[in-house]
């Protein structure tokens, strides 16, 4: 059995994913091995542990690992004072671009007064997949940045110092400036403006004009393609097909 962590907002996708399942909240529990897209994290081959006191329970999870992070659907109190008695694993914040926490942990949820599920393998490093990075608060023009940010320094993928990269739809300029940190050059669009902090980094070229409307030949050949424009997930498909098509992105 899997245990499910849902992304907010997305249950429902999930669900369909994975088709078997019962459900704690937030929490799918299946018989089904399903690497969700729209799991936030997945808790491997996890065990059901009953017990007739925090003692017991306490004793049982030791037993099985050094390490914890509890979390709760029912009896909270009970679940915290589980907890106290374990060694406690919080998640650091992250370093843009530094190395990920290898400390290994077990996570439990506390899914009735005397029964928990618990695992020691999941998908994400950190508890629940929830990213904390230790944010640059004066530099970028919006935290939309920390998108980016968790998506290189977590999963590791993002451009190599040679590359030629689009952002499309770029103001205030929140993306545009990460990209300038690990890319060669990038072609900066939007029709509002980017912040005056951002605009005059050397490496970002600015080019006003609506998104949808760019032609890709008067950009010329590009490695990535980034957009964080509010659109429908189909017209912003449609967009990237387009550059596809258009033979100038890789």
């Amino acid at each position: 059995m899997n245990l499910y962590v849902a992304r907010k907002g997305f249950e429902k996708e999930l669900k369909q994913e994975l088709k078997d399942y019962s459900n704690f909240e937030q929490f799918y529990l299946s018989p089904n091995h399903v690497e969700a897209i729209f799991a936030q994290d997945i808790w491997y081959d996890v065990q059901e542990i009953s017990f007739d006191s925090i003692g017991e329970a306490v004793k049982k999870l030791k037993t099985i690992f050094s390490h914890w992070v509890g979390f709760s659907i029912t009896s909270h109190r009970r679940c915290k004072l589980i907890q106290e008695q374990l060694n406690f694993y919080k998640g650091p914040r992250l370093e843009f671009l530094g190395e990920l926490p290898k400390q290994k942990f077990g996570r439990f949820l506390l899914v009735e007064k005397n029964k928990i599920l618990a695992a020691i393998q999941a998908r994400h490093p950190l508890p629940l997949g929830v990213v904390e990075m230790k944010e640059d608060k004066k530099t970028p023009p919006s935290r939309a940045y920390l998108k980016l940010w968790e998506l290189f320094t977590v999963y590791g993928i993002r451009p190599s110092s040679q590359d030629r990269v689009l952002d499309l739809g770029s103001s205030p300029g929140g993306w545009s400036w990460v990209l300038s940190q690990v890319t060669r050059e990038v072609i900066s669009v939007d029709k509002a403006p980017l912040a005056p902090s951002i605009a005059k980094i050397s490496n970002i070229q600015y080019i006003k004009k609506d998104a949808f409307s760019l032609e890709p030949k008067d950009v010329g050949h590009i490695d990535w393609l980034f957009s964080d424009i509010i659109c429908t997930p189909q017209r912003l498909f449609d967009l990237v097909t387009e550059w596809q098509k258009a033979g100038v992105l890789n």
